[in-house]
């Protein structure tokens, strides 16, 4: 029985000693085989920010109006199938938030829905209005009457709707597809939903307000793209402690804001940003270890609003002043 024993502790120690040679000593959790904690910074070389002003299908309202920066457009889809032409039929929406009054124009859109030609749509891609109506600020229903001859067949039914602002200074909210209170058609007495909505929006600003700035903005969404290389202390055999994106407010918060950093289609890091901060750090650690253990990976943080579809809200950081602060330490491998 103890021969065995022993040769039993002889394989144990076999075993431990050949697993120990297959695992690089960084790799293993021996004592001793990580450098102590160094420190480096990786600064940005090159950055853009660009709009991107088109909800579709995501969004749980829609927007019509003007704000100080940006024009609202709301966009309906519908197609269904009839079982008669209806004597009657109108369309009807909820208002969720409406700051003032507000008139708005109906038409009849002249385009095939998708999101391509949605973006893209001009004065050219749709009628002269149907319908007029101001939207009162105490307004939380609105009903249009449609024309028998906006139903195309007895059969079918399939119309786009765009909605215009036709005055200044307010933005209406509408609840969209995507919630619960849908915008409808009722024919006589049969309810018929939007197959898709969207709302688009045309910047005034032509450029934006500065071109030292990077922006980060909702409902004018705003997005900017930063792109940074890695300093040559971060290797493959980094682990990445801490790393913290630097950012300096040079055009202040409009209204509280959460900025969230992307690397590509992933959250990296989000933060908070109120009216009156004057710079911010956004925890980046696991873009930089990514970064770090796939050299060929692209080193971009993409900046967004954390409410892009629903706030309006906007903030312009200091292109120049932008940097990672980098807590590292390293894999010590053996021979």
């Amino acid at each position: 029985m103890r021969v065995r024993r022993e040769i039993i502790f002889l394989l144990l120690i076999l075993t431990i000693s050949c697993k120990r040679e297959k695992i690089p000593v960084g790799l293993s959790l021996y004592e001793g085989e990580i450098s102590q904690p160094d420190t480096t910074t990786i600064t940005l070389d090159s950055a853009t920010t660009y709009f991107d002003s088109l909800a579709t299908g995501k969004a749980n309202y829609l927007f019509v109006g003007n704000s100080e920066n940006c024009e609202m457009y709301a966009l309906l889809n519908f197609e269904d199938s009839l079982s008669a032409t209806p004597d009657s039929a109108k369309l009807s929406f909820h208002i969720k938030s409406l700051d003032s009054d507000l008139t708005v124009s109906f038409h009849i859109v002249n385009k095939e829905w998708n999101e391509d030609s949605i973006i893209s749509i001009g004065p050219d891609d749709y009628d002269t209005a149907f319908a007029e109506t101001t939207f009162r600020k105490d307004d939380t229903t609105v009903t249009i009457p449609l024309d028998a001859f906006l139903i195309t067949s007895q059969d079918s039914l399939k119309l786009n709707f765009i909605i215009l602002p036709e005055t200044e200074g307010a933005v209406a909210k509408i609840y969209s597809s995507n919630s619960s209170k849908k915008p409808k058609i009722v024919c006589d007495t049969t309810n018929f939903y939007p197959k898709a909505d969207a709302y688009t929006v045309k910047c005034k600003w032509g450029t934006l307000p500065s071109d030292t700035s990077l922006y980060v903005g909702g409902v004018c969404i705003l997005k900017s793209k930063l792109y940074f290389n890695l300093s040559s202390e971060i290797d493959t055999s980094s682990i990445i402690n801490y790393a913290g994106l630097n950012l300096k407010i040079a055009d202040p918060a409009t209204q509280q804001i959460e900025v969230v950093a992307y690397r590509d289609e992933s959250k990296a890091g989000a933060k908070i940003v109120s009216i009156g901060d004057t710079s911010t750090t956004i925890n980046i650690t696991s873009a930089v270890q990514y970064w770090a253990s796939n050299p060929d990976a692209e080193q971009k943080i993409t900046l967004r609003s954390g409410c892009e579809l629903t706030d309006f809200s906007r903030v312009g950081f200091e292109r120049n002043s932008v940097y990672i602060d980098v807590v590292y330490s390293k894999r010590v491998y053996g021979e």
